[in-house]
């Protein structure tokens, strides 16, 4: 084995990033992101957590300006629409395949995920009163879903606060099985 080929191997050598991070490390953790898929008007879509998960990457990459307001250098920009274009599912495509650049790709698929506006809110709030414990059911997957529906609820205002606790609480509360009367009767109390 070469010199070379011991350096890539090893990853170190001129593979390596600036930070000091194996770039394969980061396309390992970026290949293992489950691509972006449904859309807000189905109500089954993996943004928040894909969003999540691709913000965190990008951070990595220091490629997170390209989705915001700031200036970037044409080569970042590409790379960061290179990572989003690449963890979407082909369904998605259509919706950013008119963008030029990372900060429209991402704008594009916020809007349809998050589902801007009232409709959306009322689509997400729709789907929290209907949601229903059947008795039996694990308690910490239930909670997740509905915990996860509330983030989409709060995520699509800037003040992030539209629906308060109190009524989260109410709406969980309404939505447990008579085997959780007490518990309903403690929450309530508080």
């Amino acid at each position: 084995m070469s010199a070379e080929e011991s350096e890539t191997s090893s990853g170190s050598g001129s593979h390596a990033s600036g930070s000091g991070r194996n770039p394969a490390n980061t396309t390992s953790l970026t290949l293992s992101i489950q691509k972006l898929e449904g859309s807000m008007a189905t109500g089954q879509s993996n943004y928040n957590a894909w969003r999540f998960r691709i913000m965190r990457i990008l951070k990595e990459k220091d490629l997170l300006p390209a989705i915001g307001d700031s200036t970037v250098s044409s080569t970042k920009d590409d790379q960061a629409f290179t990572i989003i274009t690449l963890k979407i599912k082909d369904s998605q495509i259509q919706y950013i395949q008119n963008a030029t650049t990372a900060k429209e790709a991402w704008a594009a698929l916020k809007e349809v995920h998050q589902g801007i506006g009232l409709s959306g809110k009322m689509v997400l709030m729709q789907r929290l009163w209907a949601l229903k414990m059947s008795q039996g059911q694990d308690m910490s997957q239930y909670l997740n879903n509905f915990g996860e529906l509330a983030n989409q609820l709060e995520g699509l205002t800037t003040e992030r606060k539209e629906v308060d606790d109190g009524e989260l609480l109410n709406i969980l509360t309404l939505s447990l099985p008579e085997s959780y009367e007490a518990l309903v009767m403690a929450l309530q109390s508080r």
